[in-house]
């Protein structure tokens, strides 16, 4: 369940839900399960969460990132912090390690927040984060 509000100062239209502009009675409202057209819409900041329950089983696939060797932010639109976090590796370089074997790699979580995940990743290795509200 999230309760979300509506950030604009017209009206809006999300999956077919209606939105008084902000300020107006009607401006909020409680829906049972995040769809993907309200995860855009609060990530783009027309709605703002106001209360957010995790739904269990929901998981959520994040674009292909590319590991610098340092910490970065990989944004989400989960609207709260990941419970979950793992990883699915899409391509390791050789790096003329032992032939053609791959060279070794790692991944480190960081502390993530309400539109981040931080993580730290081998230079070069390519992967996407998979994230549960």
């Amino acid at each position: 369940m999230v309760v979300v509000q509506n950030a604009l100062s017209t009206v809006l239209f999300v999956d077919d839900l209606f939105f008084e502009a902000n300020g107006q009675t009607g401006d909020t409202r409680t829906v049972l399960r995040q769809t993907a057209a309200l995860a855009t819409a609060i990530g783009s900041g027309q709605l703002v969460v106001i209360e957010a329950t995790p739904e269990p089983g929901d998981a959520f696939l994040l674009d292909e990132v590319i590991g610098i060797g340092v910490e970065q932010g990989v944004a989400h639109s989960l609207g709260v912090a990941p419970s979950d976090v793992a990883s699915a590796v899409s391509y390791v370089p050789s790096m003329d390690y032992g032939g053609d074997s791959a060279k070794p790699f790692e991944i480190t979580f960081g502390v993530h927040t309400d539109t981040e995940v931080l993580v730290t990743a081998t230079s070069g290795i390519r992967f996407s984060l998979i994230v549960t509200p």
